[in-house]
């Protein structure tokens, strides 16, 4: 939502000798609020799509076909996780990797499952696995990386 994850990953591709560029890093969010920070280091490094997915990953269609590597962090509700990632499953090229965010999300983990068994993504396991709480019953936190084969 700030803008945090997207500069960790333009840090990373910088860091392995790629440089993001907005035809090579597409940010989907309806609503994004970027910190004036985050912004203003991602400004010539990525393209934001402001729209809802999967309906968005037509947009980036045109500049890049098939995607290596996809972060979802988005509607965490098990339909919205199963939909993005049937919705972006075939935009992705043999061998990409999605990394999913707060895998320990009861819905979240729901919907990542719906998917595996509707694309046959291949599921690489937790990442991340320290769950967090939120004070309520709602657990966060954890990566989860799919993979097509």
């Amino acid at each position: 939502m700030y803008g945090g994850s997207a500069r960790i990953i333009a840090h990373a591709l910088i860091d392995s000798g790629i440089s993001p560029t907005p035809k090579t890093l597409f940010l989907i969010d309806p609503c994004p609020q970027f910190t004036p920070q985050n912004k203003a280091f991602l400004a010539d490094k990525s393209s934001v799509i402001k729209q809802s997915s999967p309906e968005a990953f037509e947009i980036f269609r045109a500049f890049v076909n098939p995607v290596n590597f996809a972060f979802l962090d988005g509607d965490h509700s098990e339909e919205a996780v199963r939909d993005d990632i049937c919705g972006l499953y075939e935009h992705l090229n043999t061998g990409a990797y999605v990394l999913c965010h707060d895998a320990f999300n009861e819905q979240t983990c729901r919907g990542i499952d719906k998917a595996i068994a509707a694309t046959g993504l291949t599921d690489c396991g937790l990442v991340a696995t320290t769950p967090q709480k939120d004070g309520s019953e709602a657990v966060w936190g954890g990566l989860r990386l799919l993979r097509r084969v």
